[in-house]
């Protein structure tokens, strides 16, 4: 899930290691991304990032909450 560089940085990528999670929106569409959580010093980080079938960018979505927010509301 993590890498660590020189022992003291450590990289997330949520596109590795995050869960897959379909959404459909009001107009019954659908909408693949991927969404991981981790701990930072602040809190916990949540970030989901949209897949797209043709490589295209999709939406991103960053989210700081702190360390007692329920991460499924999130």
């Amino acid at each position: 899930m993590y890498e660590y560089i020189n022992g003291d940085t450590i990289v997330h990528s949520t596109l590795k290691s995050g869960k897959d999670l379909i959404i459909k929106d009001q107009w019954k569409r659908e909408y693949h991304f991927k969404i991981a959580s981790f701990p930072v010093p602040t809190g916990l980080a949540s970030e989901a990032i949209e897949m797209k079938d043709d490589n295209s960018v999709g939406y991103k979505f960053n989210i700081l909450s702190d360390f007692d927010t329920d991460s499924q509301v999130a």
